[in-house]
């Protein structure tokens, strides 16, 4: 996780000068400058092909949820909610424009951060356990452990830290999905602005979930009551 903010600094002081240093609308073209045609049909082809392959997913699940959620009470059949779905993307698409996506992409971020919010209060609540209690447990539990320092181990913090860097380097930096909206920014001060506020929420996001890898939801969080 902390590996990240190193990686969100290189983006902001190397890739994004770079980027507005050759007024890059894609950032797939900077590959057509620098490597020629053939780099940047290859880069612009598997960016489109992983987003292709990523909306059909999403689209399965949205329609899925729409489907057993609403539509099944309803008597609708599932090519319903796949029409439905396709038609509330095509108004986001073609309506909304990238000020569209910086609302999205804000609403996200704030139900997201109030979920995580509300869940542990939720669970909390139901474990009739106070949230200064809860703390405790986390601390006495060993899904607290942050640091592991042992180079033979997966999870040691030095390999950790460097490849939490190349993550946020490659799958942010070299994006054009996640840095559509820092490219539209005024100047390269407010994409720069952009990306070191970026940074904070999916650090603080990403340390809450770094243990939700094991057993239910309330040992995931460490509150596992004695």
């Amino acid at each position: 996780v902390l590996g990240y903010l190193v990686g969100y600094f290189v983006i902001a002081k190397v890739l994004l000068p770079l980027y507005y240093k050759h007024n890059l609308i894609s950032i797939y073209t900077y590959l057509d400058d620098r490597f020629g045609f053939y780099s940047y049909k290859a880069g612009a082809f598997f960016f489109l092909l992983s987003r292709t392959i990523g909306a059909s997913f999403r689209l399965f699940l949205v329609a899925g949820v729409l489907q057993i959620a609403i539509f099944n009470q309803l008597g609708l059949p599932y090519f319903f909610s796949v029409l439905l779905t396709i038609l509330l993307i095509w108004i986001y698409t073609f309506k909304g424009g990238i000020k569209t996506i910086v609302w999205t992409d804000a609403l996200q971020t704030l139900f997201m951060l109030s979920a995580v919010i509300i869940t542990i209060f939720i669970i909390t609540d139901k474990m009739n356990i106070s949230l200064y209690e809860s703390f405790i447990m986390i601390k006495e539990s060993s899904y607290s452990t942050i640091f592991y320092f042992d180079w033979k181990a997966g999870n040691d913090f030095f390999k950790q830290f460097i490849s939490g860097a190349f993550i946020a380097i490659v799958m942010t930096g070299l994006d054009q999905d996640m840095m559509q909206k820092n490219l539209t920014c005024k100047n390269l001060g407010d994409a720069q602005k952009n990306i070191f506020w970026f940074c904070v929420i999916p650090v603080s996001y990403t340390h809450l979930r770094a243990h939700e890898t094991r057993e239910d939801l309330v040992c995931r969080l460490g509150l596992v009551k004695k």
